[in-house]
């Protein structure tokens, strides 16, 4: 039976998915006009993902050696993370302007798929 430890290896895109989390409900619950600060929490919650990394020991393999967590690995997801949220940071006006009842999706859209390209740096079996 799996246990905690073996999901280390997955705990940087854990925290992504929490930040996932928590973008949504923070969305669902702010009114419409004040969908700003979804892009500012989506920014800092990958760029808090990214300093966490450097302090978190996720070396390993998952699922049956089927993922791993090597330094490569590790050097990817942060080259994800970094350019994702300068991403972010870069379309919080575009996105503001030309989206404003769509916001919180947009981020979510994007954190989802942040999150498929740092699970993606550790596969082992495509």
């Amino acid at each position: 039976m799996p246990t905690i430890e073996d999901l280390k290896p997955l705990t940087i895109d854990l925290l992504l998915f929490l930040a996932i989390s928590i973008v949504f409900v923070v969305d669902l619950v702010l009114p419409h006009g004040r969908k700003r600060g979804v892009g500012v929490l989506a920014a800092l919650s990958i760029a808090a993902t990214v300093v966490a990394s450097f302090w978190i020991d996720v070396g390993g393999s998952a699922f049956s050696n089927a993922y791993e967590t090597t330094a490569w690995t590790m050097l990817f997801k942060r080259i994800a993370l970094l350019a994702g949220a300068i991403g972010i940071f870069g379309a919080i006006d575009h996105v503001e302007r030309y989206f404003p009842n769509r916001q919180g999706e947009f981020y979510v859209l994007l954190l989802c798929s942040l999150l498929g390209t740092t699970l993606i740096s550790g596969a082992k079996d495509l």
